[in-house]
């Protein structure tokens, strides 16, 4: 399984629908780090959100394009969400 048909199976719901993917900035080891997550879950004790710079509600189309057509699209100071944390 590719990762792209891993992504889509991972945001399949059990009842055949896909749940509303985002495109989510991270810190990354070069700076921010564009990934797609199929949701926006943070971790037990919300660990995962330091980590996170922004992120933009994607659309079944976007979902679509490849990643690096979405991070010039929806850079982080474009996103519909930014975090309280310096970019």
């Amino acid at each position: 399984m590719g990762l792209h048909q891993g992504l889509r199976a991972a945001m399949s719901s059990s009842d055949g629908t896909i749940e509303r993917p985002f495109l989510v900035w991270v810190r990354g080891l070069r700076g921010p780090a564009p990934q797609k997550w199929a949701e926006l879950y943070f971790g037990l004790g919300n660990w995962k959100r330091r980590q996170v710079l922004a992120w933009q509600p994607l659309s079944a189309d976007e979902f679509e394009m490849s990643l690096d057509y979405l991070a010039r699209l929806y850079p982080p100071e474009r996103c519909a969400v930014r975090c309280e944390t310096e970019m």
